[in-house]
């Protein structure tokens, strides 16, 4: 407290009318020797800052820098807390202390947990484009060939029998990826999982299959989970490959929840009891999501922010045998006694108003591609239900002079950072004018930078439109020097 008060942190003062302070509490510590007695004791005080009421829910993070302990700035916001207990000024009980410190806020947090956010009008979007392009670098795929999808279709993966070829390299290869499946890229999470099956003893066909999840990674690296905050409902997805495991003849389970316009819950595992029929494997996936949907209830109870009570969770499963046994109240299932026990906890929650189950073809069912290997074209539509959405950058390196061109969105590059000539690639319709124009939805996100050969030296205009302009005059009234003028034109399909 002698330190507090010699370095100013705050002063005594009266209560401004309908001010309530935040309260505050000691933390006491005792710092031990290696012996385990006690070297000394140690205090902290601490304001309960966790009783303000928060005000926005963009999930905005910021970092913060604390020098000093806080002595270096002065705050321009008046705080105020109150008395120490212990350490209350005598004769002036009911005045609280005011903050004369502030610690200095360093914007909003742009990566956490090794997830890009990029916040815009339309939503937030969660990125590992450099994630991705960490792992190319640290095994040797940056220059590797781009592959349509992240598994093959037609390939059925067995244990290898012989020696096992550079295990420790496969399975750091697999933990990266498996990091980068549950966090943003669901595509990926039957091929993960799929191959994480043989880390033990990897052999030639599973690093084939290896390489082509980082072949598809490289041609779709700049993918990312979008939320637009719409639909603000929770619906899940379930579904089951019967039989996928050569080996032990198991099948596969798969489900995905989405919330606010993209995936918030997935995951594709091996079943670990055997099924006899479609229908038993149908029904251990289903009761697996269900598992996964009721935690997410009551996670959703918990969150202020959301309505109250939580609407019941729509499940959608592609097969109708197992729709109507859940529904049904007879138990004439002629099945094992663990799948009964799945029936009757699926049952459960569908009684308690949980979840309620409907019909969906497999062509729709997001889950189908958490269970097998699909064709490009389904992983690309099942990417967009989703949430998965490519980011496309396209920069231009043209002269100040020849800044007009029509750039229909179909013609633009979709290789981040590519750099392309204007005359060679795009046609000069006007050359008197200064415009750029982007001939395409007004609903898209958009943003152009022009900047000249410095770093430091940048003009940025920022529209959600289809059209973005930026006259030749306002490029020479900065006084740009130098022969070409760099566009960066960043946007989500």
């Amino acid at each position: 407290m002698d330190s507090i008060i010699a370095n100013g942190t705050w002063e005594v003062t009266e209560r401004p009318y309908g001010c309530k302070p935040m309260g505050c509490k000691w933390v006491f510590k005792k710092k031990l020797r290696p012996d385990g007695t006690i070297e000394k004791y140690k205090a902290r005080l601490v304001a309960k800052g966790y009783t303000q009421k928060e005000a926005s829910h963009g999930l905005l993070v910021h970092q913060m820098d604390v020098k000093t302990a806080f002595l270096n700035g002065e705050l321009d916001e008046e705080i105020y807390m109150d008395q120490p207990d212990g350490f209350v000024v005598e004769g002036q009980e009911g005045k609280a202390s005011q903050s004369m410190r502030q610690i200095n806020d360093l914007g909003v947090a742009d990566v956490i947990l090794n997830i890009k956010l990029i916040r815009g009008e339309n939503g937030i979007t969660l990125l590992q484009s450099h994630y991705v392009e960490k792992i190319f670098n640290r095994f040797g795929y940056i220059d590797s060939k781009p592959s349509p999808t992240p598994y093959d279709p037609s390939l059925l993966l067995r244990k290898n029998k012989r020696i096992a070829r550079n295990q420790l390299e496969y399975s750091q290869i697999i933990g990266s990826l498996m990091y980068l499946a549950s966090a943003t890229r669901p595509d990926i999470s039957f091929a993960v999982s799929k191959l994480s099956q043989f880390t033990s003893n990897p052999g030639d066909d599973h690093w084939r299959a290896v390489e082509r999840v980082m072949r598809y990674l490289k041609g779709t690296m700049e993918l990312g989970l979008h939320y637009s905050g719409y639909p603000a409902v929770l619906e899940g997805y379930s579904d089951s490959n019967w039989i996928s495991d050569v080996d032990e003849i198991k099948a596969t389970s798969g489900y995905v929840f989405t919330l606010g316009g993209g995936a918030v819950s997935w995951r594709s595992c091996k079943q670990t009891i055997l099924t006899r029929s479609t229908m038993e494997a149908e029904l251990t996936a289903l009761d697996t999501a269900t598992v996964e949907a009721e935690w997410l209830c009551d996670l959703l109870m918990d969150l202020p922010i959301v309505e109250k009570p939580v609407l019941t969770i729509l499940m959608n499963c592609d097969n109708q045998t197992v729709i109507v046994k859940v529904n049904s109240s007879k138990d004439n299932m002629k099945s094992s006694r663990h799948v009964k026990r799945r029936l009757k906890s699926v049952r459960k929650l569908r009684n308690s108003g949980v979840i309620t189950l409907d019909y969906i073809q497999t062509t729709r069912n997001l889950a189908d591609p958490f269970t097998k290997g699909l064709s490009r074209n389904v992983i690309d539509n099942v990417s967009k239900e989703m949430g998965l959405r490519p980011m496309v950058c396209l920069l231009l390196c043209v002269a100040p002079s020849l800044v007009d061109y029509s750039i229909p969105l179909a013609s633009l590059h979709r290789r981040s950072g590519e750099q392309v000539s204007g005359t060679s690639a795009f046609d000069v319709l006007h050359r008197e004018k200064a415009s750029i124009r982007f001939l395409g939805s007004a609903s898209r996100d958009c943003s152009l930078f022009v900047r000249d050969s410095s770093p430091s030296s940048t003009l940025a205009c920022c529209a959600p439109s289809s059209t973005l302009a930026i006259a030749t005059s306002s490029c020479r009234a900065t006084g740009l020097s130098a022969t070409s003028v760099l566009f960066r034109a960043t946007y989500w399909l």
